[in-house]
């Protein structure tokens, strides 16, 4: 369950390596995680990096869409190399977000990523195309345990 506290916070830009695909629906979310999450991890050990963060994922649309999405399962990583067929490694830029974060099962999400969506337009911002779930915990055997933090891009309305 949110604690339905929202910050405002500019998140700085980071070297990330990612696994780029399509989901084409949101129940096989994943299984298509998996499939990134071992790309990832054998990318990250045959080039001898460093992760620094947990795994997250960056949504390339509005948390609406629940059909072919456009999404990126990341990890932060220590040095610039180059990329290769299946796992890209770029700058992620420093970013606008409004983020809250969720305890509990991801069955539960949704109602996070609304209360984050009454948040921005409640205060004068703007989605600004984009979102990203952080995995700071996630347990399988007792997915309650799980610590999700959403983070939508943002910008300031113009009045």
């Amino acid at each position: 369950m949110s604690d339905d506290t929202v910050e405002l916070l500019t998140t700085p830009s980071m070297l990330v390596a990612s696994y780029k695909m399509t989901i084409p629906t949101n129940d096989s979310v994943p299984v298509y995680f998996e499939r990134a999450h071992h790309s990832l991890h054998d990318f990250i050990s045959t080039n001898g990096l460093k992760v620094l963060s947990p795994f997250f994922s960056i949504w390339h649309q509005s948390p609406d869409v629940v059909e072919n999405e456009v999404v990126e399962g990341v990890f932060e990583i220590d040095k610039l190399i180059s990329s290769d067929d299946a796992v890209q490694v770029y700058k992620v830029p420093e970013t606008l977000v409004a983020s809250l974060v969720h305890k509990g099962e991801f069955e539960e999400l949704i109602l996070a990523h609304k209360t984050l969506g009454a948040w921005i337009e409640a205060n004068g911002y703007t989605f600004n195309g984009g979102y990203r779930e952080i995995y700071h915990k996630n347990d399988p055997k007792d997915m309650s345990k799980s610590e999700t933090e959403i983070q939508y891009h943002v910008v300031r309305q113009l009045t």
